[in-house]
């Protein structure tokens, strides 16, 4: 009797678990029927935005770009759509967003369906340097993330830049709260302000020597044109110990130009 007491529960607890595989199947089909989505890349033709972004309908080139070959004006007429402004006599830096692919996506329910479809887009920067013959040294294909590095060792090298009259930048500060707000960045001879407006704006100046330095910021690419970088301070201000902001690039490279000249 015990042998066929144990039969049963066993025989029981089979059934059981089997009702609750086919009622999680069920409901996960029923799931599916009621909710439903789909999601995709698909080609598409080549669209970029330029610096001043303008949108063409055609893919920028660099492989016409040799070492000991190319000469500045051939890089300069071929990349003049996506010349940031930034450069000297020594390089010149195009940037761009292109886009060859879009996504879509849908979302079906019980009642309705939504959904859209968008181009994907890539920023891409172009470094070429050049020698005292204006012929190519070498150049770089790189995204916002090598940024900051790449123009920071050549603001290094440039002429010293005056701030006896304070130059002003405009950037978007976003704070630890992922607000984001208007401020102006004034660059000093012997100090740094930032200027901002609102109710919880974070004005403060502080001496040129507590600013540490400029990276890369946690976003990666910005809004394009503008990229996104963060300051740092040897001290704790009212923005904190560092500001996250999205700038332009030439004011990217100004502001490299302030750090690297007390650095």
């Amino acid at each position: 009797m015990q042998k066929c007491g144990r039969c049963f529960h066993s025989s029981f607890a089979i059934v059981v678990a089997r009702s609750i595989r086919v009622a999680v199947c069920v409901a996960g089909t029923a799931a599916c029927l009621l909710l439903s989505s789909c999601a995709g890349v698909v080609p598409m033709s080549t669209h970029t935005h330029t610096s001043s972004n303008q949108e063409i309908k055609q893919k920028i080139k660099t492989n016409f770009v040799v070492p000991g070959q190319t000469t500045k004006a051939d890089v300069l007429a071929n990349l003049k759509l996506v010349d940031t402004g930034v450069g000297s006599d020594r390089f010149f830096l195009a940037r761009w967003s292109s886009s060859n692919t879009g996504g879509w996506l849908f979302l079906c329910g019980y009642i309705d369906c939504v959904g859209g479809t968008s181009r994907l887009w890539k920023t891409t920067n172009a470094l070429v340097e050049f020698d005292d013959r204006d012929l190519v040294t070498r150049y770089a294909v790189f995204g916002d993330s090598s940024l900051v590095a790449k123009l920071s060792t050549l603001a290094a090298q440039e002429k010293i830049v005056s701030f006896d009259v304070p130059r002003e930048i405009q950037v978007e500060h976003i704070s630890h709260v992922n607000e984001e707000r208007y401020a102006t960045l004034i660059l000093a001879s012997d100090t740094f302000e930032v200027r901002e407006s609102g109710k919880r704006a974070s004005n403060f100046q502080i001496n040129r020597a507590a600013v540490t330095g400029v990276r890369v910021g946690r976003y990666g690419s910005g809004q394009f044109p503008r990229t996104v970088a963060r300051i740092t301070f040897r001290e704790k201000t009212k923005a904190g110990n560092s500001l996250l902001m999205r700038l332009s690039v030439p004011d990217l490279f100004l502001l490299l130009e302030f750090c690297n000249q007390h650095g």
